[in-house]
């Protein structure tokens, strides 16, 4: 894409000239943008539907038996669609740190309508902590704030899941 813009400046002889030149723009798209959010999770397929939290199970149940507590972030078109998923972050036995920002960022960069939280308790327990219920109160409302929908927070035990909004439903 080509625009033309005009410069401006007096010359020794205190008169305007212009000059004109071209500048070659260019679109980056955001999945030409070296970042780590990764368009589509390795083995899902393109696309692939999330009607319910068995779904999220399927795709994010390798998180079973992991010895660190690991947050993942599914980001999903307005049919529920996959478009993206993001590692937030990667902790100790029992503690994850991240803010609702490191959740947002890719779901503006990516277009996202909707998001679902994953993380894995290296316990095995899927139940969640007080911990987890405030984060993912803390997520409902700040999504609530930029227009998202939080549809759930998963959390994966040893061959085991417990969804956390239909635990509060």
């Amino acid at each position: 894409m080509s625009f033309v813009i005009g410069v401006f400046f007096f010359d020794k002889e205190r008169r305007f000239e212009m000059f004109l030149k071209r500048i070659e723009l260019q679109i980056v798209m955001v999945s030409d943008l070296n970042t780590p959010y990764d368009p589509i999770p390795d083995g899902v397929p393109e696309g692939l539907e999330i009607r319910r939290a068995e779904d999220v199970f399927r795709v994010f149940g390798f998180l079973s038996g992991r010895v660190q507590e690991e947050m993942y972030a599914l980001y999903l078109n307005t049919r529920n669609r996959v478009i993206g998923f993001y590692m937030v972050s990667r902790g100790s036995l029992n503690k994850s740190i991240f803010s609702p920002a490191d959740i947002l960022r890719p779901a503006l960069l990516l277009s996202s309508d909707s998001i679902v939280l994953i993380h894995n308790h290296p316990s095995g327990n899927p139940d969640p902590s007080p911990e987890d219920l405030m984060v993912t109160e803390r997520m409902m409302e700040a999504c609530r704030l930029l227009g998202f929908t939080l549809h759930d927070h998963i959390i994966i035990g040893q061959g085991c899941f417990q969804s956390i909004i239909a635990m509060v439903s």
